[in-house]
């Protein structure tokens, strides 16, 4: 017949410690990923905002050029006006003189 005999130096082992170990490496990694994430959202966000920064600025640039051009051409334009009214007043003073001078005649 076989007996059973019990050993009192023998440690017993239990799966709880092994249980708690493998929870704790989950969940540390788990937060760890998850801390990840949040900070590439958080980094997704600001490169967003940054984007968005810059096509401002493009179309603010590109607004710009359009209003110096604008000036350019206005001033250019009040330019060959006063340029052509100068024109037609010399002309109209020479009429005049001529008007007056044949009047006087």
């Amino acid at each position: 017949m076989a007996s059973v005999v019990h050993n009192p130096n023998k440690k017993v082992e239990d799966d709880t410690g092994a249980l708690y170990y493998v929870i704790a490496v989950i969940l540390i990694y788990g937060c760890s990923i998850l801390m990840m994430i949040a900070s590439y959202i958080r980094k997704n966000n600001a490169d967003q905002k940054l984007n968005r920064y810059l096509k401002d600025m493009a179309s603010v640039r590109k607004k710009e050029q359009h209003w110096q051009l604008f000036n350019a051409a206005a001033k250019a334009a009040a330019h060959s006006e006063s340029k052509f009214i100068n024109r037609v007043s010399s002309r109209s003073k020479v009429v005049l003189m001529k008007k007056t001078v044949l009047s006087l005649q």
